[in-house]
């Protein structure tokens, strides 16, 4: 997507318009802002003429915040003080939100944010705290010790500013200043106050010259939601409307891009999309604040879809997917903040509920008494599609149903190495972390640390599929497939190495164990399962939260075996080896409740063409048995042309359907074509 700047020069110029012709009301009596901005559209004309055009939306930038620093300069007692603006008609029909409302909000999204300075998120927490800790009873300041810290945060901020303006730790406690104005203001010495409000303006002069390129949560901050805060810091000295209506044009505009191009708010696994919902929603309560009509149904709409992709990065506990397992965040306010903005959505009041993320919502006895089984299929029916991919983010998300906690899987193949998450029928996770490969020819390491691309995906009620590849110093490429069967509750992965030489190739498939949970095996098969660390069972079988099947080790121990499947340190490694160009290494994870009559096995099968039977590395077909659900998997390594696995007859790279014992009957579910 092609970011647009909201109309820089002419948005720019009417903000400096507005507030020229508005100076004398704003700062009445004071000679020097009329002097000010003459002299400033002085600079502009000669500007224009000496300079490149390029340079024309920095001169006008320069020219608001100076008229801001000098509105700020002469007004410093009454804004350090800042009263509660007078709230318009419109304003005071809105719900007004408290100041612990905002510094709850400043930590919704955050936990799992990457921050460049170390101590960003204690100042964070610091200045929250500080923002809403009340000055004690009979007092008119603060104690020394919360004046002093009071101090530091502000120096931090000048000092941190100028090297790490765009560091997400930095705006966040940067807007956090804006936004407690009201409550810290009036304790610092008015230079110090002057001199952190210039570092911020200074950098909302570099968001508003700068397209998101840096990451879109800071650009936010920066460009849209400090500006709006700090209009409502300015409401009473007046003056300020055009800034504020262009701010928002701003933030519209990328809302409404937002629809149908998310993948800037899903870099990195969507690592800050709720940091960036965040931000939209405190710049909400700004614009009610300031009594504008706030957003319209289109861009209500696009925030909705946002929301729709948050929940898909979800776990049902509200969890962040694809992040560091383990870290918790209570972000549960910020869904019902979220759905208060996107009213009337009976679609996303829906969404969040039957996700687990929000209770209905209580506007009447009978919605009230609701409960999440009371929900009818229909609405079930009409939620969202189940599969989502968006190859510009590079990233997928696959479930089973979204009334159920589990089965689903989450995939980031935009950094190596790729990151996936799997959950359980409980909707733990159970896989969680990265997807490691380690590759060697004749002994030698090749290198893997290279970029995935896109191949194929495919999605519909049965399946969700995505295949990826990669190309290693030219001699080798990795296939890498990932399934998700909906009705068997299975999910099929797979690493497929296709050389252009013969050698001795390994490869080392990597898969982290999440931290709750174990690998248990037998002496006598290959497959694993994944058992809870807590867990009072021991042994195989009972209390098992998902099994793992190796298809192409043979089930037994005993039998001749190209590789292995093994704990180590955490992790999951499925090792194969081959003398040859190709090789194939599929692994089935089953992550449903076990029953007590559910058996289960698998079979490497025969693969002919015109009746001859085919090595490994031209083709291979595999049946799979759990309970009641049988599955065949077919890949051709070869040449794709007609071939036969199972009375199956098949033309295709890669197939894989459902099979009944009973009639013999095949039903296709997944059929992949070559491009050749």
């Amino acid at each position: 997507m092609d970011w647009v700047k909201p109309k820089s020069d002419r948005a720019l110029t009417s903000v400096d318009k507005s507030l020229t012709s508005s100076a004398d009301s704003t700062v009445k009596g004071s000679d020097g802002v009329g002097v000010l901005l003459e002299d400033s559209r002085k600079k502009s004309v000669n500007g224009t003429q000496e300079h490149h055009s390029n340079n024309r939306e920095g001169q006008h930038v320069e020219k608001v915040t100076t008229w801001l620093e000098k509105l700020c300069h002469d007004n410093v007692p009454s804004l350090q003080k800042s009263p509660k603006p007078p709230r318009s008609k419109k304003s005071r029909q809105a719900t007004a939100h408290s100041s612990t409302e905002f510094g709850a909000s400043m930590r919704w999204g955050t936990a799992t944010l990457q921050f460049d300075i170390e101590e960003g998120p204690e100042v964070l927490a610091k200045i929250v705290d500080l923002w809403q800790s009340p000055i004690a009873e009979g007092s008119e300041s603060r104690r020394p010790k919360q004046l002093k810290s009071i101090e530091s945060i502000s120096k931090w901020i000048v000092k941190s500013l100028p090297v790490h303006g765009f560091d997400v730790n930095v705006g966040l406690v940067s807007a956090s200043w804006i936004h407690g104005l009201r409550e810290l203001g009036g304790e610092l010495p008015q230079s110090l106050w002057l001199e952190t409000l210039q570092s911020i303006l200074t950098q909302v002069d570099r968001a508003w010259s700068e397209e998101p390129e840096k990451g879109l949560f800071p650009w936010l901050l920066w460009a849209c939601e400090v500006p709006l805060a700090l209009a409502t810091k300015l409401s009473h000295l007046g003056g300020k409307d055009r800034m504020v209506l262009e701010t928002i044009e701003r933030l519209n505009q990328v809302l409404e891009a937002a629809e149908k191009s998310p993948e800037n708010w899903l870099i990195h696994g969507g690592h800050q999309l709720r940091a960036c919902l965040a931000s939209i929603v405190r710049c909400s309560w700004s614009m009610s604040s300031l009594g504008t009509k706030g957003f319209y149904a289109k861009q209500r709409k696009s925030l909705a879809k946002l929301v729709e992709l948050a929940v898909r990065l979800s776990d049902c506990n509200g969890g962040s997917l694809l992040n560091e397992h383990g870290i918790e965040s209570d972000d549960s306010e910020l869904w019902n903040a979220l759905s208060d903005i996107c009213a009337p959505n009976k679609k996303l009041d829906r969404l969040l509920q039957v996700s687990g993320l929000r209770t209905l919502r209580q506007t009447n006895r009978k919605s009230a008494s609701r409960s999440l089984k009371a929900i009818s299929k229909s609405e079930i029916v009409r939620m969202p599609a189940l599969g989502f991919y968006c190859e510009k983010a590079e990233l997928a998300s696959m479930r089973k149903a979204w009334d159920q906690p589990g089965v689903r899987m989450a995939i980031d193949y935009s950094q190596e190495p790729m990151r996936i998450d799997i959950l359980d029928f409980e909707g733990n996770r159970i896989i969680s972390g990265d997807w490691d490969l380690q590759i060697t020819r004749d002994g030698q390491v090749i290198e893997t640390d290279v970029g995935w691309s896109d191949v194929c995906w495919f999605s519909d009620d049965d399946v969700d599929y995505l295949e990826i590849e990669c190309g290693l110093e030219g001699v080798v490429r990795i296939q890498r497939q990932m399934m998700l069967i909906r009705d068997e509750s299975m999910i099929f992965m797979c690493d497929t190495l296709l050389a252009d030489q013969t050698a001795y190739w390994s490869v080392r498939s990597i898969l982290n164990v999440a931290p709750d949970f174990e690998v248990r095996q037998d002496k006598k098969h290959h497959e694993a399962e994944l058992h809870h660390r807590d867990s009072t069972t021991t042994g195989m079988g009972d209390g098992r939260h998902a099994l793992l099947l190796p298809l192409a080790l043979p089930e037994w121990r005993r039998s001749p075996s190209i590789g292995k499947l093994e704990p180590k340190a955490g992790q999951l490694v499925l090792s194969q080896e081959t003398s040859g160009k190709r090789l194939m290494c599929p692994l089935v994870v089953v992550p449903r409740k076990p029953s007590k009559n559910q058996p289960y096995t698998w079979r490497h099968l025969t693969v002919a063409e015109d009746l001859q039977i085919q090595p490994r590395e031209v083709a291979q077909a595999y049946r799979v048995q759990v309970g009641k659900d049988q599955m065949v998997f077919y890949r051709s390594l070869a040449k794709t042309i007609r071939r036969s696995a199972m009375g199956l007859h098949m033309n295709s790279e890669f197939y894989a359907a459902r099979f009944d014992p009973a009639d013999g009957e095949f039903e296709a579910i997944v059929e992949i074509d070559s491009d050749e």
